[in-house]
């Protein structure tokens, strides 16, 4: 009822016709004529249109959280928003050095921009990415952005593996390539980045590992093999 009172809004022409006739219709319930008596059908409207602004003022909110949690996951950031934004950046200025493609670069360019508010860069993402601001969006918009998003994302991380192998890095960005090859010869290898900052969670995880595999002799021995020959 939400999305039918939020079109019939956007398409509304005649304030008279939307009042009396395309918003009840939008609820669920009879227009209103001329000879209308009795209040009944007007409080049954009003709860019910109040409901639905209710709904849509909720909507953009919720919105932007899945944006968020989008963006985290395809970068695999964990974290608070900003930190994935202030870690994001610097990624992203490496990129834009190599890069001359104009939706990357462009991509690249608003990643690296910290000083535009939350709302105002998941305004600018989604008008990029999805050709509309998320205010604006309709239902199919969040697909689109979402699918822009993962194939933009691949082309990001191919683009940083090959400055990284290169070793291409700056003093506060560390960082290590990971690779995995099938039984039919095809190799995945992916880049894992991480600050300096975070150098030291990524120690006491591998103090507690060891700890936690050392418990195991067996286990242990397949955590430090011993070559052989």
């Amino acid at each position: 009822m939400a999305i039918a009172v939020r079109d019939t809004i956007l398409n509304a022409r005649e304030p008279a016709k939307l009042l009396f006739t395309d918003l009840p219709k939008a609820c669920g319930l009879e227009p209103f004529l001329p000879d209308s008596r009795g209040t009944d059908g007007v409080h049954a409207f009003i709860k019910t249109l109040r409901r639905a602004l209710d709904d849509l003022r909720a909507a953009f909110p919720e919105l932007q959280e899945r944006l968020r949690m989008q963006l985290r996951a395809t970068f695999d950031s964990s974290g608070s928003f900003q930190e994935f934004r202030r870690r994001l950046a610097p990624r992203a200025e490496r990129v834009l050095l190599e890069i001359t493609e104009p939706k990357l670069r462009a991509f690249c360019l608003r990643l690296t921009d910290e000083t535009l508010p939350e709302a105002d860069w998941l305004e600018s993402l989604g008008s990029h990415l999805a050709l509309k601001p998320p205010s604006k969006w309709h239902d199919n918009e969040e697909d689109i952005f979402n699918n822009e998003l993962i194939d933009v994302a691949a082309r990001f991380r191919r683009v940083e593996g090959i400055v990284f192998s290169r070793g291409d890095s700056s003093e506060n960005i560390r960082g290590m390539r990971l690779a995995i090859t099938k039984a039919n010869g095809l190799e995945q290898e992916h880049v894992v980045l991480f600050t300096s900052d975070e150098e030291e969670q990524i120690e006491k995880l591998q103090l507690d590992f060891d700890a936690l595999l050392s418990k195991d002799k067996r286990l242990g021995l397949a955590q430090h093999p011993v070559p052989f020959g």
